[in-house]
């Protein structure tokens, strides 16, 4: 794995918001608006799930999710563009995205964008009589002219390919139950995209870490 110099020190040579680190992995505790501990062109990938504005209220740390369209917007694209600027030229960004906020989300995107559609099943979420949403947006920025990695198709330990599935939600609950975090996702999402879009000893970056799926999964996978 790659050491950690990455991260800037300052003139005491001292990391003042790196909470825990290891060979090949930092935690930092701080702003995704501001991740001055990373230069510029420093990261690999990225994987996120932020807050979708649905008014969660057990974020903890004076996160307010309950933010005006407009607001909520302008805050997207303030960590978006600092995402951007740590990606080497030819990474990849994967951000788990809001439906009910796409049209807010897409202007604040500083490169080529795409969408790629998750689907699940989420029918026992939803008991009223309507239409269901069985998907979820994924938003994938490449910056640059093309991505450094981009597997077409791969094979995992059991020989079977894998690809963004058809239910994960079972998953997830248990992992609400077990992790007591309001908003989990299954590992294998992550692990999907890590296979896919990088490879070992590469850096991975997740912004906003929640219960710490992503680096889970990016020491699993020797990220």
């Amino acid at each position: 794995m790659r050491p950690l110099e990455l991260l800037a020190v300052d003139g005491n040579g001292h990391y003042p918001r790196v909470v825990y680190r290891q060979e090949g992995l930092a935690l930092i505790h701080g702003d995704a608006r501001d991740m001055r501990e990373l230069p510029a062109e420093s990261v690999d990938l990225i994987i996120t799930d932020p807050p979708f504005n649905v008014s969660f209220s057990d974020y903890g740390g004076g996160v307010k999710d309950s933010l005006s369209p407009e607001e909520y917007g302008r805050w997207t694209g303030e960590w978006l563009r600092e995402c951007v600027r740590v990606l080497r030229d030819g990474g990849q960004l994967y951000a788990l995205m809001p439906l009910k906020w796409l049209a807010y989300w897409l202007p604040q995107v500083p490169e080529r964008w795409h969408l790629l559609a998750w689907c699940k099943t989420m029918a026992h979420l939803h008991r009223e009589k309507t239409y269901l949403r069985a998907w979820e947006p994924i938003l994938w920025v490449v910056k640059g002219e093309r991505p450094n990695v981009l597997r077409r198709s791969y094979r995992f330990q059991d020989d079977k390919d894998w690809f963004i599935g058809t239910s994960a939600m079972a998953e997830a609950e248990a992992v609400r139950l077990k992790k007591r975090h309001p908003t989990p996702r299954p590992d294998w999402l992550y692990e999907y995209f890590m296979v896919r879009a990088s490879e070992p000893g590469m850096v991975v970056l997740d912004p906003m870490m929640g219960s710490g799926t992503g680096a889970y999964v990016a020491r699993k996978l020797g990220r």
